[in-house]
């Protein structure tokens, strides 16, 4: 399975907003991955998902680091500015 058909497949799971897979065009192997979730519970299920475990597993062997690095980032409402 590649990348991108694992990724077509983490965007059809309930409540997922929009999963984005980028590159870094002059570091091989630096990679970043922006997932949209309805909801923290809705991520924290994708996250415990079989969709994410492989999508780790293969970062992993695309990565030279031994872990990929995630960060969870909470939307910000700029409306009432």
């Amino acid at each position: 399975m590649t990348i991108t058909s694992l990724l077509e497949q983490i965007r059809s799971e309930d409540r997922c907003r929009g999963y984005q897979f980028y590159g870094e065009a002059t570091t091989e192997d630096s990679f970043m991955l922006i997932g949209e979730w309805e909801t923290r519970n809705d991520w924290e299920r994708h996250v415990h998902s079989e969709h994410f475990a492989v999508l780790l597993g293969s970062l992993e062997l695309l990565s030279a680091e031994k872990r990929p690095n995630f960060r969870l980032l909470s939307h910000v409402d700029l409306t009432g500015l």
